[in-house]
């Protein structure tokens, strides 16, 4: 059975607009760290796990898992995605690595990941790495953030429902997020092919 549609106050709505754009903010100003900004003494497991979690807390929606674990890291280190700590501590290179696992590793396979950062490291130390990935996120998030402002302005003034609006937007956004997982993937598949010739 299909819902009544329910029309919103105008001026909740555009409360609910305000609120909305408020959190999208929020994206921008808790930007991964730069370079610079990564402590620049070595970390022990323990630090190194609280640290990344602190860093990768805006990508994890439900705030109960860990983004990162020790066990993680562990893996990670056995399967030649990042190098071998020294002496039990970790350093800026492995924070930066760790930082592009845990943003890459809800959409793509760790055989993916590890194949990036392979080729990434052919051309780049970690650092130019990072400031990449900053670069590709801050230019990501303002343009998603300004498109999704617009989405939500014209869906509020076409439908009148919030919440319709909203979910629309919401499903919209998912199926750019996997259809961006299908186009990465697709990438790897034509560099190998590229490479095979």
């Amino acid at each position: 059975m299909k819902k009544e549609v329910v029309i919103l106050d105008k001026n909740r709505d555009y409360t609910i607009e305000t609120e909305f754009k408020k959190n999208c903010k929020v994206l921008v100003q808790n930007k991964l760290p730069k370079w610079e900004e990564l402590p620049d003494i070595g970390l022990y497991m323990d630090q190194l796990v609280k640290l990344l979690n602190k860093y990768l807390s805006i990508y994890n929606e439900d705030n109960e898992d860990m983004l990162i674990t020790r066990a993680m890291i562990n893996n990670y280190v056995k399967n030649g995605l990042i190098p071998k700590p020294e002496k039990k501590l970790y350093s800026r290179d492995h924070i930066a690595y760790l930082l592009v696992i845990g943003l890459l590793k809800p959409i793509l396979s760790m055989s993916n990941i590890k194949e990036i950062l392979k080729c990434q490291n052919e051309y780049r130390d970690a650092k130019e790495i990072l400031n990449l990935v900053y670069n590709i996120l801050e230019l990501s998030s303002d343009f998603f953030i300004n498109k999704v402002a617009l989405k939500v302005e014209s869906l509020l003034k076409v439908d009148g429902n919030s919440s319709l609006a909203f979910t629309s937007l919401a499903m919209t956004m998912g199926i750019i997020a996997n259809t961006s997982k299908v186009v990465a993937v697709t990438a790897l598949n034509t560099k190998n092919e590229w490479e095979e010739k």
